[in-house]
């Protein structure tokens, strides 16, 4: 009975070290899976890649007006973190002459998937159809690849507004995305050149 009941235990160790073991290798599974998918958002990095897909100027009863659609590789999955990667973007490549030329000025941003890249263009064909059925190359389809809006109308007295919009990334998973929760920045300036001086200086540029 002794030798039995020594077996027996001998057994249950062997049993709880194989689950422990399984639970290890779990866990650092789960680790290294979620270490890659926030990477932007631990180590950081800078939009250095991005394109213009599309560039409208336009007047409008003697106001010019500008909108633009960048693509972009980089994503940070946290928004306070993609709030900040975005604005770095944009602060670093719009100059005051651009702004103040413009009295409206807005900006959409979307990150790069396999169907969004830098040959789409509006009408144009998927390389493969898109969720297998639609073929055209369509903006209805990419409405959960936005990452950012921003706008800068500016009013006839001079004072300008900045409107930044930072879309729910729903930590990287679109079925988690919802509408409700993007965010919205809305800031006013005196002026043009107070905007800019004041963004560059926040963050660091």
């Amino acid at each position: 009975m002794r030798a039995l009941s020594l077996l027996l235990g001998q057994s249950r160790l062997r049993h709880l070290r194989l689950r422990l073991l399984f639970l290890l290798v779990l866990l650092f599974i789960l680790i290294v899976c979620s270490v890659y998918h926030f990477r932007v958002d631990i180590f950081g990095s800078d939009n250095e890649k991005f394109y213009i897909l599309e560039s409208l100027s336009m007047s409008t009863r003697g106001e010019e007006k500008k909108h633009q659609t960048v693509l972009i590789e980089v994503v940070p999955q946290l928004m306070s973190n993609r709030k900040r990667s975005i604005e770095k973007l944009f602060w670093e490549h719009v100059s005051l002459d651009t702004l103040v030329r413009y009295k409206y000025y807005a900006v959409g941003v979307y990150r790069k998937t396999k169907y969004l890249t830098k040959d789409f263009i509006v009408g144009g064909t998927y390389p493969t159809p898109f969720d297998g059925i639609d073929e055209t190359m369509s903006w209805r389809n990419h409405v959960d690849d936005r990452v950012a809006w921003i706008t800068i109308p500016v009013r006839d007295d001079g004072r300008v507004y900045y409107c930044l919009t930072i879309y729910d990334s729903g930590y990287g998973f679109n079925i988690l995305t919802d509408i409700e929760d993007n965010q919205d920045w809305v800031e006013s300036y005196e002026s043009v050149e107070q905007l800019y001086h004041t963004k560059k200086k926040e963050l660091g540029l």
